[in-house]
């Protein structure tokens, strides 16, 4: 159950002036380990490059959400908390707690234009796994900015979505429109949405299953045997 949603069902969340206050690890504790008591697998630059630079305005200290939440004070109660998706932990994946990957799940359903036909189903690519993975790799502030995002994602939702519930509790067309909220709203929303789109693209692109009807195969690294450099530098002429 979530941390705002444990003492006896209802609990109050203030969103003031100033945003959401600092997100604590307990607070996020729903939404992610502690990252200091989880094992760090090999680090990788570019993801972790990547988010660092879209995350970045979640470093400050107080968190801004966004002028339309300025001022709420929000009782939720057991109809709002009470998780109707499974928000359980699954086996093998060790990395992203049950309401991440609730979370993922709906993203990628929202994210990846399946639906149209011309691309291989997300329940055929290891997204889940995949998404895991690359999450493991991050390093503990990197990995921390991400879980204030989403942590803020899913409960943002329960003051602006309409519906009055987390954003993994949002039919498929609320849920949507949400989405677009945070990918078209202000500088804190937009780099939110902006970091769950990276893990989400990377997990589902960069996997050999999806790659069939995009005519790739593969690195050419490995198709045609050229060296890889990693992240030396170029040559200088």
């Amino acid at each position: 159950m979530d941390a705002a949603c444990a003492h006896g069902g209802a609990a109050w969340v203030r969103i003031g002036p100033r945003g959401l206050r600092t997100l604590t690890a307990a607070d996020a504790s729903a939404y992610g380990p502690l990252v200091s008591e989880t094992p760090q697998a090999p680090h990788d630059p570019s993801l972790e490059g990547a988010l660092r630079r879209t995350l970045q305005p979640w470093t400050r200290r107080r968190v801004i959400v966004g002028a339309g939440l300025a001022g709420l004070t929000v009782l939720l109660g057991f109809r709002a908390c009470a998780p109707r998706v499974s928000t359980e932990a699954r086996p093998g994946l060790p990395s992203l707690t049950g309401t991440q990957l609730a979370i993922f799940e709906r993203l990628f359903a929202l994210m990846i234009p399946t639906r149209l036909g011309a691309l291989v189903p997300v329940a055929n690519v290891p997204v889940l796994a995949n998404a895991d993975a690359a999450v493991a790799r991050l390093t503990p502030e990197v990995r921390l900015l991400l879980q204030r995002a989403m942590l803020a994602f899913d409960l943002g939702a329960i003051v602006t979505s309409g519906e009055g519930t987390r954003f993994i509790n949002l039919g498929d067309d609320a849920a949507a429109a949400y989405l677009s909220q945070w990918q078209h709203g202000g500088e804190i929303r937009r780099a939110a949405y902006g970091g769950m789109r990276q893990v989400v693209m990377l997990s589902y692109y960069s996997d050999p299953a999806a790659w069939v009807p995009l005519s790739y195969d593969g690195p050419v690294t490995e198709s045609r045997g050229i060296v890889r450099l990693g992240h030396a530098p170029l040559p200088e002429v």
